[in-house]
């Protein structure tokens, strides 16, 4: 607002009562969020002869000048909003939906401020009172002015880091050097060495289970060296491009199905996708672009729990082909997962509640009761609460944040005596302090390694409750839909 005007509005009048009741319904149920030229014809200057495309362009046919805007609201010629769309439309005292009155719109329009501006500069702004003729476009098909806002917004705050990288920017607008946005180039180096929090090249990269075997890994970096440890169907890799060398950390892990043997060129755009900077996979179909785009994401989560990932496609069918195939990994646990838009309804996975938003508030509350549950019966088994202290429906007398506190005090605890106990050379299965809660569930725990792998699914448990806990701060469905965002 200091240069050009923060924003231009104006009012347009249309008549519709010329046109048949088919043109004007369609453009009564099209005004929302739509945009409008504002033409000046001279009839005329236009060209005439022949049927084929005019060289003049738009003066060939008459047309002087031209102005955009984007049709804010329209009403009827007592004020009644008109489009069936539009939320704020009033009903009639039958209830429904109110007839506009007349075939007389009154379109209120936001003009472009910056073309307001120069005009006003070239003192112009006598061509507003001279265009005779308005066409109309949606906004689905005419969607470049949103587009441009938004390229403006991304861009503004590039110094600031908030929203694009300033690594991207460039390359981003389209008159950059594309290697510098790659992992290997040497911009791109630089930045992850200087910038906190982002992987250096040299850090080691979870590939998961990417690769079938020590040999695929083999095959996937031709003409490397590959320096083994540890065992497991899980890789950890450090590549050394200079040296071509390929250090692999192996590790336990559960076996991912349905992971096809990738190429080496696909283990590039994996590799590619780990590491800082911009990473392009393009083929024709059946090439693996969707496996190659699980592997990545999937293996960012294991590197990067607590990151959010941002998954964005042409299409609600190829959003829910990934969507699906990231579920069927069994690597990302369904409480971080969130499928927006409507394709949500088309989804083929199974879960107890959809993935939409509030489904997914639903799927936490309900996980919350069953895991309060379960610490419920941990502590009556341990005696440290009895039934009487259930709810009157028999829910738990737990919340996530006492929860916390009974794990700290009486689940660390005894944990800690049992391990020193075991380390003493006692015996693990009359050391085992939770024999009482785990004996119905038919779980083994007579040896260390057992005991140490109930241990491991009760911190998973508290885990779990300690995401949970915000909710029970939050009692508003919008809050919480909010705060899974």
């Amino acid at each position: 607002g200091k240069v050009e005007p923060a924003a231009v509005e104006a009012t347009l009048v249309v008549n519709l009562g010329q046109y048949n009741y088919n043109i004007r319904a369609e453009w009564d149920d099209s005004w929302q969020d739509a945009y409008v030229y504002l033409l000046n014809v001279d009839p005329e200057k236009a060209a005439t002869g022949g049927d084929g495309p005019l060289a003049g362009g738009l003066k060939d046919l008459g047309v002087e000048r031209v102005r955009g805007a984007k049709v804010l609201a329209v009403t009827d010629e007592d004020g009644n909003t008109v489009g069936n769309r539009w939320e704020d439309q009033a009903p009639g005292e039958d209830g429904r939906p109110r007839q506009p009155v007349s075939n007389v719109r009154h379109l209120r329009v936001e003009l472009s401020a910056a073309q307001y501006h120069l005009d006003t500069v070239k003192k112009n702004l006598f061509i507003y009172e001279g265009f005779n003729l308005l066409m109309r476009r949606d906004g689905v098909n005419n969607n470049h002015p949103s587009i441009l806002q938004t390229l403006n917004q991304i861009t503004s705050e590039v110094g600031e880091g908030k929203l694009l990288p300033p690594w991207l920017h460039d390359v981003f607008l389209g008159y950059g050097n594309v290697d510098d946005a790659s992992f290997s180039g040497a911009k791109m180096k630089r930045y992850a060495e200087i910038t906190p929090g982002v992987s250096k090249v040299t850090d080691y990269m979870d590939f998961g289970t990417a690769f079938k075997s020590l040999k695929h890994l083999g095959a996937s970096f031709p003409d490397y060296t590959v320096k083994k440890e540890g065992e497991g169907c899980g890789y950890t890799l450090r590549v050394d491009d200079e040296k071509k060398v390929v250090h692999a950390k192996l590790y336990e892990a559960k076996e991912t199905p349905a992971v096809p043997e990738f190429t080496p060129m696909q283990v590039a755009a994996i590799r590619s996708g780990l590491s800082p900077g911009l990473t392009v996979v393009v083929g024709p179909p059946g090439t693996g672009k969707t496996d190659t785009a699980v592997s990545i994401i999937t293996n960012l989560f294991r590197s990067f729990p607590t990151q959010r990932t941002l998954l964005v496609t042409h299409s609600n069918a190829a959003l829910n082909d990934l969507f699906e195939k990231i579920m069927a990994t069994g690597v990302v646990d369904e409480r971080y997962m969130i499928r927006l838009g409507s394709g949500e309804k088309d989804l083929n996975v199974q879960s107890t509640h959809d993935f939409t938003k509030q489904g997914r508030v639903r799927y936490t509350l309900e996980r919350r009761a069953k895991l309060l549950n379960e610490v419920q019966l941990l502590s009556e088994s341990l005696g440290v609460s009895n039934v009487a202290e259930r709810g009157a429906a028999g829910e738990s007398s737990y919340t996530c944040e006492t929860a916390m506190l009974f794990q700290t005090h009486h689940i660390h605890t005894r944990i800690q005596k049992f391990l020193k106990t075991v380390k003493e050379g006692g015996d693990a299965a009359e050391a085992f302090p939770f024999a009482a809660y785990y004996g119905g569930k038919g779980v083994s725990f007579g040896s260390e390694d057992e005991a140490k792998g109930t241990f491991e699914s009760l911190n998973s448990m508290f885990e779990e409750l300690e995401d949970f806990r915000a909710f029970e701060l939050m009692r508003s469905m919008g809050k919480r839909t909010d705060y899974l965002l």
